[in-house]
């Protein structure tokens, strides 16, 4: 759907973008510069001046108004996206007309006008019909764009991560400098201007310390100058040289530059001002170079101001500069080197090119100075300069009250001009509600300090030029006691505004202002330890509703001070709202919006985002509610957020029907509060980026909604779940969006409500899996995140000394149709012995199904002591018969699309469960997989009952086996993307294959041998190791952080692994972040684990490190030449020189070598043998609360004799350098750097 902003391009340019030039000279554009004016038919306005919002910036705010006539804003505010407002477009102020706000470019990054102003360089945004996440390759680049055509002439890639901080053309616009940050590297570029080729590129030497800012370069003759600021270090300017590019510090010696990172040359180059911090420079040039001619830091030109720099420009002749704060300003005459005038500061400034005027930046707006006499016309205050957190209208229609922490605003709706500015008389006040009192003609807030009364100003007169300031009263009569200053002060009210209830953290107080003075303790809510994140409002005078921060939905009788739970909403926001017609309190979270019934506690309507990625939004900041409902309680508003598109909407619903009648895109615009008029006519909307809109509720009315919001991409007919918030503790079923509750179980296993009675109850031999520690997680941000929501479970089975970890969770970000629920279950063996097991997973169908299908209209034939077998494409199960037509129905994936190993299947049709059985032997310290899936298809309208729309193309997982050894897996094995056979199907957009495309070789280590990553970061060789350095925590495996999924993404057919990962133990809680990194062209790997505990007190640690090997050992030769029999191998490792190797059976005597002390660490691990083929080095340890220890190993694999035995082996890898993770390569060794963290089994030596 495209935005409203996209259909009105038309209005309001600066320039005409709309007219592309139709001269054959003008190169077709693959990408235009768009221009994004706020209008829309259903926007009556904005409320205040500037209507994006308030100016203020965070930082560094930019403002050009080049001689072109073109005056161009931009800055790193925090409150405005940068997908909505990257460089504004304004215009130009007149002596009866200020500066006004047109609109904003979809570009910006560190951009450049060039010197002729008819060329911007820039990092180009998405255009308004393009998708972020579809198009990334084209804002990563260098974009040139033209005027007045507004068509892009070519871009410059630039790498994954990087970002353009500057650019800056030369003085004769040939050529573009662009200064881009990699991490902690800086790196110039110089660009053909016509062309955008790349003529020479420099990294800047030593710039891991070095940072450029987006004012950092500057053109200056046939060169460039250039500002870096070390992060510890003053300042350093260069020289640019081009032939060739390289940075010379050779004109600026001798200058001291402290804190400044911005930089600005004067138009007759003949000086440079560089400015940050406290202070400012000015250079002049000289014949050798450069020298310093004014000094800021001297007291009658600067000093001991106080306050930062936020700009320095000169005047068009070069003889003033005018330097500024956000409080004041000085103009400086250059050549008497003295203040002939003090002024208002701003936060950015900009002189006019003909120097008659100073402009500058303010929250509000744009104020002009008058360069002939110094006058000045400030912007109208009429803005918040925070994010608007309440909106209300006053019942009368015509005003409307808003809220920011700083303070309130009274607008006069039909002029949307501000009538008064509510302040508290402290200078620091911080607002965190207001509420209407004596009937609506006052407003009572809290400032953080006192609760203070405002009386509404007269509706009935027009607003003044400049609205008034009136400062609060006392409130209740007197001051708070000082243990209710600072502290959270809810403030909640009835409908004639004469109770009223105050919170803070010292009591819960009902106050009546009919009655001054009479005040009483509400010692239930205090009891309940009400906090700031709880909510109350009045039914009537005498009974209250409460919402508290545990989800609790309560009734209070004010009258005894009885409190009594009516429901619970868990995930919700707490604020809501009371209907007195319906006689319900409205509680709003991401998957649902609650009607609860205040006598009875029942649920009497629901509302729920349509299905397609969106959820409600609860808004930023306590205190907004993004929801409101029509004075007669039929309709509501609800703000929308689809993240996985970067998508907001207002949405308008009846509430008896739960059914969406209007949808209106807000692009970029995140919204915090919403209100109705008096009428409903008229919608109010506050905004994060501190605008306050107003919607035309007829006009969104007309625009009749989509059947559906936009749902992802998809070739298949499966719906996607959307699941709401998952917390710790019991879980209650979570809705999917038509509605389907599923609910997860002790024993790992889901259900879905009517479709599905169980799904994955594990049986090991028999006896039943049960958990001893689970763990959720809901996905929340943005689309990059693989598991949209994750449940772990871990548990031994009784008696068989097997280990279960079960992951339950969805993947969509890996599906190439639809969302698919997997069940990943490892099983590994504790004991030093193998285990031999018949593992039975469990699917409870529906009690009407007659038998299982495993295509459409297709059902098995199965005889009849119900044991049977699968086909070689039986990948997909659904039960027959079951439903009605046209209903979901639930499919379960039992294989994959490469198999290791076809189940036995059982059918009981007597209580229609099917039993999938694998038998398997485990060595021990080793692990078994196996994957299952569970989604839903659809049935055809028409047709019989066993109608569907299809089963999945493939068995998607089979692409996501778990990294790792292979053979580990029992019902699925790695496909070969390049066997005609496993290229069934679509290929997930994640892979890319080509028949040009080489076959992938595994990944193999520096002598060309298989060395592959597992999914726990360890490793496995084809020279013996099946599986090197598990962590396991007193006798059962780590479990990888929940949310981080088995299931990894491929590249070309390569599994992609993340360079680290986290861990834990999931009985003690305690953490390990495992970070690893192969040496010596990977033929060794060092591992780094890092272990965390956040409880409160100290806790024994027992940890082992286990490795298996494919073959029985049969000697062991430890770092100092000894060998040594597997039987006497044991007990404490002191003595053997802090390493082993480990020869296996067989001609080439296979070995693994492990490194695990030295000499003089803190502690030594003990060996322990898991049978013939394992082996554990067992540590104890003490660790302290928030004190993280680390623990070091090294591993590599090599045939042992052709090094001529065990000594010369070690001696090449060992005194290595076995160092912590690397922060980077030492420029002058080449080693590793060493960081300083506390190694218990080792130490290292920081000069290898």
């Amino acid at each position: 759907m495209q935005s409203f902003y996209h259909a009105f391009l038309l209005t309001a340019l600066l320039w005409p973008l709309s007219s592309l030039a139709q001269s054959p000279e003008v190169p077709p554009a693959d990408w235009k510069l768009e221009f994004l004016p706020r209008t829309a038919p259903t926007l009556l306005g904005h409320l205040g001046e500037p209507e994006i919002g308030s100016l203020l910036p965070e930082r560094e705010p930019r403002m050009v108004w080049h001689p072109s006539g073109r005056l161009f804003v931009s800055n790193s505010e925090m409150y405005i996206p940068e997908e909505e407002v990257v460089i504004q477009v304004w215009s130009t102020p007149t002596p009866t007309l200020p500066a006004k706000c047109k609109g904003a470019l979809n570009a910006g990054g560190g951009w450049a006008l060039s010197t002729a102003g008819n060329r911007l360089c820039a990092q180009a945004y998405k255009p308004t019909e393009k998708s972020p996440y579809l198009d990334s390759d084209e804002y990563l680049a260098v974009s040139c764009f033209r005027f007045p055509e507004g068509v892009r002439i070519w871009k410059h890639a630039l790498k994954k991560e990087e970002e353009l901080v500057a650019t800056c053309f030369s003085t004769d616009d040939k050529k573009v400098l662009a200064a881009t940050q990699q991490g902690t590297l800086c790196t110039l570029r110089v660009l053909d201007a016509e062309t955008g080729v790349e003529e020479s590129r420099l990294v800047v030497p030593g710039s891991q310390n070095r940072f450029p800012s987006p004012e950092c370069l500057a053109a200056i003759g046939d060169e460039f100058v250039m500002l870096l600021k070390p992060q510890t270090e003053d300042a350093q300017m260069f020289q640019v040289k081009l032939n060739p590019l390289r940075l010379d510090p050779g004109p600026f010696k001798g200058v001291l530059l402290d804190n400044m990172r911005r930089l600005v040359v004067s138009k007759d180059e003949r000086y440079l001002a560089i400015f940050g911090g406290e202070n400012y420079e000015v250079l002049q040039a000289t014949k050798g170079g450069w020298e310093s001619c004014l000094d800021g830091r001297v007291r009658d030109l600067w000093a001991d101001h106080g306050s930062f720099l936020t700009t320095s420009i000169f005047s068009p002749d070069s003889r003033w500069l005018f330097v500024s704060t956000s409080e004041e300003a000085k103009v400086i005459d250059l050549a008497a080197q003295k203040v002939v005038k003090e002024l208002p500061g701003g936060e950015g400034a900009a002189w006019s090119p003909d120097g008659t005027k100073i402009l500058v930046m303010e929250h509000s707006g744009i104020g002009v100075f008058d360069t002939s006499d110094w006058s000045y016309r400030p912007s109208v205050e009429s803005q918040h300069d925070c994010p608007v957190l309440q909106v209300k209208f006053i019942p009368d229609g015509k005003t409307l009250v808003s809220r920011d922490h700083n303070g309130l605003i009274v607008w006069d709706v039909e002029t949307r001009k501000p009538r008064a500015l509510l302040q508290g008389s402290r200078k620091t006040c911080h607002f965190d509600s207001f509420v209407l009192a004596n009937g609506g003609q006052d407003i009572i807030a809290g400032d953080g300090w006192d609760y203070l009364r405002w009386t509404l100003p007269s509706a009935d007169i027009p607003p003044p030029g400049r609205p008034e300031k009136k400062m609060g009263t006392l409130a209740f009569g007197g001051v708070l006691n000082p243990e209710e200053q600072h502290s959270h002060q809810g403030l909640f009210a009835d409908v004639t505004g004469q109770r009223i209830i105050t919170a803070t953290t010292e009591g819960i107080l009902l106050r009546d202002l009919s009655r001054l003075g009479t005040v009483k303790t509400l010692s239930s809510l205090r009891a309940k330890r009400f906090s700031a994140d709880d909510h109350l409002v009045f039914l009537d005078s005498e009974n209250v509703c409460a919402h508290h921060s545990n989800g609790e939905v309560s009734h209070l009788d004010l009258k005894s001070d009885e409190l009594t739970k009516l429901a619970e909403h868990k995930g919700a926001n707490y604020s809501g709202l009371w209907l007195p017609g319906r006689e319900c309190y409205v509680s709003m979270s991401g998957s649902a919006i609650l009607f609860i019934h205040a006598k009875t506690g029942a649920i009497t309507q629901t509302l729920r985002p349509r299905r397609g990625g969106a959820f409600f939004s609860p808004t930023f900041d306590r205190g907004g509610l993004g929801f409101a409902v029509t004075p007669d309680e039929k309709m509501a508003a609800v703000y929308l957020v689809d993240l996985s598109r970067s998508q907001k909407f207002v949405s308008l619903w009846d509430i008896d029907s739960a059914q969406m009648l209007a949808l209106q895109e807000l692009p970029g615009m995140d919204v915090n509060c919403l209100d109705f008029s008096a009428n409903g006519k008229v919608l109010a909307i506050g905004h994060q980026n501190t605008a306050i809109s107003l919607w035309d509720v007829s006009k969104l009315l007309s625009l009749a909604p989509p059947p559906e919001l936009p749902a992802r991409t998809s070739t298949g007919s499966r719906q996607n779940l959307q699941l709401s918030v998952v917390t710790e503790g019991p879980m209650e079923p979570l809705p999917d969006a038509d509605g389907h509750q599923w609910s997860f179980h002790a024993d790992g296993s889901c259900s879905v409500a009517e479709r599905l009675p169980s799904f994955g109850s594990l049986k090991v031999n028999g006896k039943p899996f049960v958990s001893r520690a689970v763990a959720y997680l809901k996905k929340v941000g943005n689309e990059k995140v693989a598991t949209p929501f994750s449940l772990d479970r871990q548990g031994e089975i009784e008696g068989e000394g097997v280990w279960v970890n079960r992951h339950l969770g969805l993947h969509s970000l890996f599906m190439t149709t639809g969302t698919v629920v997997h069940a990943v279950d490892g099983f590994t063996n504790t004991t030093d012995r193998t285990a031999k097991v018949d593992i039975s997973f469990e699917i409870q169908y529906p009690g009407d199904s007659q038998g299982i299908m495993t295509a459409a209209e297709t059902p098995l034939k199965i005889p009849q002591d119900g044991q049977f077998s699968l086909g070689a494409n039986d990948r997909w199960l659904a039960p027959t018969d079951s439903g009605k037509v046209g209903e979901t129905l639930v499919a379960t994936r039992i294989q994959a699309l490469v198999k290791k190993e076809s189940p036995r299947m059982h059918w009981h049709m007597v209580d229609k469960k099917l039993q999938v059985i694998y038998s398997a032997e485990i060595p021990p310290g080793e692990t078994r997989w196996l994957i299952h899936g569970v989604t839903l298809v659809k049935r055809y309208a028409e047709g019989t009952i066993n109608a569907i729309t299809g089963f999945p193309d493939h068995a998607d997982v089979g692409h996501y086996v778990p990294a790792g050894n292979e053979s580990q897996g029992l019902n699925f094995g790695r496909p070969d993307l390049w066997n005609p056979e496993h290229q069934k199907g679509p290929l997930p957009s994640t892979m890319v294959w080509s028949s040009a495309d080489p076959k992938p070789k595994p990944e193999s280590d520096g002598l060309g041998l298989t060395w592959e990553m597992q999914y726990d970061h360890g490793r496995y060789g084809e020279l013996g190791a099946t599986s090197v350095n598990q962590i396991w925590f007193d006798g059962h495996p780590a479990r990888m952080t929940v949310g981080q999924s088995l299931l990894h993404a491929h590249s070309k057919g390569q599994l992609v692994i993340p360079p680290s990962i986290g861990l834990y133990d999931p009985l003690s809680k305690i953490s390990v972040y495992r970070k690893d990194q192969n040496l010596e062209g990977g033929i060794a790997t060092v591992w780094q684990d890092r272990f965390y505990h956040a409880g409160q007190e100290a806790q024994t640690v027992r940890v082992s490190y286990v490795t298996t090997f494919r073959s029985p050992v049969i000697e062991v030769w430890d770092a100092k030449g000894q060998k040594h029999s597997v039987a006497d191998f044991k007990g404490s490792a002191l003595g053997l020189g802090g390493a082993s190797a480990f020869v296996l059976e067989g001609e080439q005597q296979p070995a693994t070598l492990l490194a695990f002390h030295r000499e003089g660490a803190a502690i030594c691990p003990t060996v322990r043998w898991l049978g013939p083929r394992a082996i554990a080095l067992d540590y104890e340890f003490r660790l302290e609360p928030k004190v993280p220890v680390t623990l070091l190993h090294g591993a590599c694999q090599r045939p042992l004799k052709a090094f001529g035995g065990a000594l010369p082996a070690f001696a090449d890898w060992l005194p290595l350098k076995l160092l912590p993770s690397p922060s980077a390569p030492s420029s002058k060794t080449g080693q590793i750097a060493v960081q300083p963290v506390s190694i218990l089994n080792y130490v290292v030596d920081p000069s290898p």
